[in-house]
């Protein structure tokens, strides 16, 4: 990423006045405290079965926090974890699987269907939300409910920045469970991390390069979920424009061609992890060269 301008930050601090009025900034520096909140929480226990597999029901950003705990933790989750982004619930469920119903309003739909298929009283099952129809479902059904704390958040707090709660929240039911250690002292050091991080004059540069751009973004393939897809998603619903996503080196094989004619309207960002294969780096300096 090269700007072919130079950056105006006064410019850009307008832009944030008026059309930030979902208060991304504050809710991004109090992403730490979301998840300090939610590891300070007391919240309800799951039978501890021999489970051997686990469904998250969810949409959107009620369900992208799981594979960011999938991409985190995944060298020490004892099971595989299904996303089921749909209606009802998937086939094969059963008292061996782990059930998490996850919903901030508490009213999406298909996460509702979700719930009414699981039984009353069931022991494997879970609810994740802020209130809404889940809620009082989960009540009715004699299912455990965990309430997302949002009351701290600024005006206009949107579901989608509700991540560091789901996360947490999502990680201490798992090791609850025993399918995970606890997360405790990981998540901590994350809140410290983020804290000291410096990520604002990057921020500020991205945004400046991508101002007329529609922006696709790259990382290697075990972050294509976590990181990547999150990503688009950010550019989809906070800056209301398309993206696109892939990952190192399958993109290599196909979608890279298809920028031989057009790269004009494009901006690649890569979000480069130092513990990838070093043939990823260099697999995407030499795309980069081509490109150029």
């Amino acid at each position: 990423m090269t700007c072919d301008a130079p950056l105006d930050r006064t410019l850009l601090s307008e832009l944030a006045a008026t059309h930030d009025v979902n208060h991304m900034a504050t809710v991004i520096e109090r992403l730490p405290s979301q998840i300090e909140t939610a590891l300070a929480d007391t919240i309800p226990q799951v039978a501890k079965h021999g489970y051997e597999h686990v469904v998250i029901a969810g949409m959107g950003g009620s369900a992208l926090p799981m594979d960011v705990v999938v991409d985190a933790f995944g060298e020490s989750l004892s099971v595989g974890i299904q996303s089921w982004r749909r209606y009802g619930l998937p086939q094969g469920v059963s008292q061996s699987t782990l059930v998490i119903v996850s919903s901030f309003s508490g009213n999406t739909e298909e996460t509702v269907s979700a719930l009414e298929e699981v039984p009353d009283n069931a022991s494997n099952a879970i609810v994740v939300c802020h209130g809404g129809r889940l809620a009082s479902l989960g009540t009715e059904k004699g299912v455990p409910v965990i309430r997302l704390p949002g009351e701290q958040e600024p005006e206009g707090f949107q579901p989608r920045c509700a991540a560091g709660y789901f996360a947490t929240y999502f990680a201490r039911v798992l090791s609850d469970c025993g399918l995970m250690p606890e997360p405790d002292g990981p998540l901590e050091s994350v809140c410290s991390f983020l804290r000291s991080a410096e990520t604002r004059a990057p921020a500020e540069q991205a945004a400046w390069w991508l101002r007329d751009r529609i922006p696709v973004i790259y990382t290697d393939e075990s972050h294509m979920q976590s990181i990547a897809r999150i990503a688009k998603i950010k550019f989809n619903e906070n800056t209301k424009r398309p993206a696109f996503f892939n990952a190192i080196p399958e993109l290599n094989h196909n979608e890279m061609i298809g920028f031989s004619k057009n790269l004009a309207r494009f901006g690649i960002l890569y979000m480069h992890d130092e513990d990838s294969h070093p043939r990823i780096r260099r697999r995407f300096s030499t795309m980069q060269e081509v490109f150029r």
